[in-house]
């Protein structure tokens, strides 16, 4: 019997029907956007083999490279980590690296990395690694602070920021100078007076900010050279768009160190030199990046890309990313640090003063008011609220906690964000484009105001975009020249459809594309019809808007569904101007600072344009000029 098994034994090795028996399977995690792993066959010290799991990763980013093979093809074909990581999913490919290096390293292929957490000090610890965060960072070490240490949960920088796309909002530079003055936008400064005299006059300091406003411009006028702005023009467009909620501290805050703010991050090689106006700026005044060709890029990202190369640059920031902040450290009443922890285990970093730059709580439920829950969540998936959290049983002081930003006029892209899409939409408007509502019927004079749609909106159950071909075009270039998306992507829409969703419809008459919508084709002709005689004898409609052009009555027509959504939360800490945490008293915690989104009060009940990505950075660079001059001391 022995000598058979030996026989089959000998017959199984030769025809190679056991060779796999020396494989071995090794598996490492890591944090992504979720949990991340990676499982690695490993035989005769190569692999030969790799799975990809990653069910939480955002669809249309990084989660397709895990479940297609992608990202385990290129762990084999390069025998380990060394491959470009996927663009636009920079936090999953970094999530699946360090995965793979843990497996790798299980399997005996490299060495492990020392794991160990100890206890350890510095002069200041940031909790975050968006743009707030890493501007004081970087303004920290700048101003003479000698060490300073980020804590970031997720597995890169970036945070809220990496999704603004519109710039940053900033008051009497030089490149503001290079813009020509007009008629449109003496009218606009006036307007933005009187709308402050009318609506938010409170005998103080609003009023007070009105009349140096007015007597600014009188000035201008009466003596035009140059470009006019003022900071205080600056604070009452915020003002005004923030329905005069606004904590008036911040906003001045905000804008009176916005001009500083855009020539030191030029110190970081981050150039901010396109000056335009939206979004409620009353004046030229949103400063942003330009790529090669002249085109404006979307400033979040950009500014991620150069702060994040300057801290890992520099000696004395130490960036931990994948380490989750779980407590403020008190003693005597006075912050001395934080709790952190990493898969390794917990520990604490003490310091001398502590920054929260932790994000918003746009994607926490629990936090987020009901109201705005049936709407598109379209910031980042870290905004949790982790400084909310933790500073309870502190009596820190919470402010517009019932607040959230939310936009109109955006579409439902196929990996669920859901992407503004206004630059596209304003163009159509101008060549005939409408909204009709889920019974065919135009319900609001689409191109007033951005709230006042909003609040229209909100009485539908949906909303679609009509466009004829010339609309259409106009959208497209209003959206490619904003470098949203690509003329590729509107193909793509246009040819699949994305579990029901019209991202975008086409038909060749009205009639077809209502029954792709599933929308009554009568109700939406005689929408059409009504417009198209307003515009032709160049009279207003009913609901007040004088169209430019008609639509055309010859296919193809066009549609893309409209939604609310929000992407940033307008609540949170209460801040002094010394960017100290405030108590439920109105007194400073020491040792305690909070910069960014995570500070509740400057927006006030409506985000204005390019305010967000602004009061990351001036917000920052003030919360490390703060914290230095106590350790100074």
């Amino acid at each position: 019997m022995k000598k058979f098994a030996s026989i089959l034994l000998s017959m199984l090795m030769a025809t190679g029907a056991i060779a796999a028996a020396s494989a071995e399977t090794y598996t490492g995690t890591a944090q992504g956007i979720g949990e991340v792993s990676v499982t690695l066959t490993v035989e005769d010290g190569k692999i030969t083999a790799a799975e990809v799991v990653g069910e939480s990763e955002t669809k249309g980013i990084g989660y397709e490279p895990c479940a297609d093979g992608t990202f385990a093809d290129a762990i084999v074909a390069a025998q380990g980590v060394d491959f470009d990581s996927i663009s636009g999913a920079t936090v999953t490919s970094n999530a699946v690296k360090d995965a793979a290096k843990k497996a790798m390293a299980a399997a005996g292929l490299i060495e492990a990395e020392d794991t160990t957490v100890t206890d350890t000090e510095c002069d200041v610890v940031i909790v975050g690694a968006g743009g707030a965060g890493m501007t004081a960072a970087l303004q920290a070490v700048d101003s003479g602070v000698n060490s300073v240490i980020i804590v970031e949960k997720g597995g890169s920088t970036g945070g809220n920021t990496s999704r603004a796309t519109g710039g940053m909002n900033a008051a009497k530079t030089v490149y503001q100078d290079e813009n020509e003055w007009s008629d449109a936008t003496t009218t606009a400064v006036e307007k933005a007076i009187a709308t402050a005299e009318e609506k938010y006059a409170d005998g103080d300091k609003i009023s007070n900010l009105t009349a140096t406003v007015k007597e600014q411009f009188e000035a201008y006028k009466a003596n035009p050279e140059g470009y006019f702005d003022s900071v205080e023009l600056f604070a009452l467009d915020t003002i005004i768009g923030g329905k005069g909620l606004n904590n008036f501290d911040l906003v001045m805050t905000l804008t009176g160190n916005s001009a500083e703010a855009i020539d030191w991050l030029a110190t970081k090689n981050a150039h901010l030199t396109n000056v335009g106006s939206f979004g409620g700026a009353s004046v030229k005044r949103i400063h942003r990046a330009t790529t090669e060709d002249g085109k404006t890029t979307p400033v979040g990202a950009y500014l991620v890309k150069v702060l994040t190369a300057d801290v890992e640059a520099e000696d004395k920031i130490d960036l931990r990313t994948n380490t989750a902040a779980t407590e403020i450290v008190m003693e005597d009443g006075k912050a001395v640090g934080v709790k952190v922890k990493n898969e390794n285990g917990e520990y604490t970093i003490r310091a001398k003063a502590v920054i929260l730059a932790s994000g918003g709580y746009g994607a926490n439920d629990a936090l987020v008011p009901d109201e705005y829950k049936n709407f598109v969540y379209a910031g980042h998936a870290g905004a949790t609220g982790d400084a909310i959290k933790m500073v309870e049983g502190l009596d820190a002081d919470l402010i517009n906690m019932d607040l959230v930003n939310t936009q109109p006029n955006s579409m439902i892209l196929p990996s669920g964000l859901g992407q503004y899409c206004n630059p596209g939409v304003a163009g159509a408007y101008k060549a005939g484009a409408y909204m009709v509502n889920q019974n065919g019927e135009r319900f609001f004079n689409e191109s007033a105001n951005a709230w006042d749609l909003m609040q229209a909106m909100k009485q539908n159950e949906a909303q679609y975009l009509i466009m004829d071909q010339t609309a259409f075009d106009n959208f497209n270039a209003g959206m490619t020249n904003s470098k949203i998306y690509t003329m590729e992507d509107v193909e793509k829409w246009l040819s699949d459809d994305y579990d029901g969703q019209p991202v975008m419809k086409q038909g060749a008459t009205l009639a077809e594309l209502c029954e792709k919508l599933n929308l009554p084709a009568d109700a939406v002709e005689a929408s059409a019809k009504a417009f198209n005689d307003c515009a032709a004898a160049q009279t207003a409609d009913a609901f007040g808007r004088t169209p430019a052009a008609a639509q055309s009555e010859e296919g193809p027509f066009y549609a893309l569904q409209m939604h609310i959504r929000y992407y940033a939360s307008l609540g949170g800490l209460h801040i002094n101007d010394n960017m100290q945490v405030l108590n439920t008293k109105q007194e400073a915690i020491p040792g305690l600072y909070a910069a960014g989104e995570v500070v509740g009060g400057l927006e006030g009940d409506v985000y204005m344009g390019a305010t967000l990505f602004g009061w990351a950075v001036a917000s920052g660079y003030d919360a490390a000029n703060a914290v230095n001059a106590v350790i100074a001391q």
